[in-house]
């Protein structure tokens, strides 16, 4: 869903690199040579940007009570006419 805030391994802080490596590689580089650039060194950390798979834009239409606030608030009356 959303890129991981640290690595799962070795708890390094990616979410703000995260960004930047995307940009590096629309402007042609590989995406060894943006790791580099960003410092990211480990495999780990490396393995983790890569595998991830940027979900939310296609979920959101599906996003429940999010984006349809009238659904929220019929959910909200229903709770409070329980506890009544």
């Amino acid at each position: 869903m959303l890129i991981p805030v640290r690595c799962f391994s070795c708890g390094k802080v990616l979410a703000p690199l995260y960004p930047k490596f995307l940009e590096l590689v629309k402007s042609g580089k590989s995406p060894e040579e943006a790791f580099n650039e960003l410092g990211i060194d480990r495999y780990c950390c490396r393995r983790t940007i890569l595998a991830h798979v940027d979900l939310y834009k296609d979920l959101l239409p599906f996003g429940g009570t999010l984006n349809r606030p009238e659904r929220l608030k019929k959910l909200v009356q229903r709770y409070f006419e329980g506890k009544k």
